[in-house]
């Protein structure tokens, strides 16, 4: 009757083991496998025909178990390959020359950068250089946004030599394109203007906006692409 026991007792630890530690499930099983083949040997003649049901429906579960196939290991899909960064110099000709000269009116415009005809066309050339051609249309549009902040008198109320400096320079510091620029900073002057918010002085204001402005969108290397 002991060994019967022994036997109970080696079947249930198996069936638990397995889902109590899979460090070395496949070395358990096997060794499992051994000691319950030798207790069979030892102890089937000794068990009643309950306890032989008992064990022939256990085995037939794990029979079962065992012999449905296992699912594929997932495989995680590989990461899509970096592409690599094109100038607009070195792009289709037709299409540099339409950012080209899409780059070279903002710069040549008064709300843009306010350029000389030949500074313009030299600022439209070094900008294909280090930009993507695709990248005109968002450069351009930050920058009007922009200056409109800077040039503003709910903005950082610049004059417009400053302004288009100042737009220049944060066009080269930009940390993310596509941001309404001139909404966000004069949020931040309305802020500090009213007197129901800092209720500061209109210059300490537009202060106060620039410097929101600068700490959180103006302080990268650029966004080229």
């Amino acid at each position: 009757m002991m060994k019967t026991v022994v036997l109970f007792s080696v079947l249930s630890l198996a069936a638990v083991s397995v889902f109590a530690d899979r460090t070395d499930h496949n070395d358990d099983l096997v060794r499992m496998s051994h000691q319950i083949d030798a207790l069979i040997i030892q102890n089937a003649d000794q068990l009643s025909l309950q306890q032989t049901a008992q064990v022939y429906q256990l085995f037939a579960r794990i029979q079962q178990t065992i012999g449905k196939p296992l699912p594929p290991t997932p495989v995680t899909p590989p990461n899509p390959p970096v592409q690599p960064f094109t100038s607009c110099a070195n792009d289709a000709p037709q299409v540099m020359q339409s950012a080209l000269e899409s780059i070279k009116n903002f710069a040549y415009n008064s709300n843009g950068l306010n350029m000389n005809d030949q500074d313009a066309s030299n600022y439209a050339f070094q900008w294909t250089q280090n930009y993507a051609c695709s990248a005109a249309p968002g450069f351009i549009r930050d920058g009007l946004n922009i200056y409109s902040l800077a040039y503003g008198s709910n903005g950082f109320n610049m004059n417009a030599p400053d302004a288009t400096q100042y737009t220049k320079n944060a066009l080269e510091r930009r940390c993310q394109s596509g941001v309404n620029f001139a909404q966000e900073g004069q949020a931040y002057y309305n802020v500090a203007y009213s007197s129901s918010g800092m209720n500061m002085n209109a210059p300490d204001a537009s202060a106060y906006a620039q410097k929101q402005m600068n700490a959180k969108y103006f302080h990268c290397g650029g966004f080229h692409q």
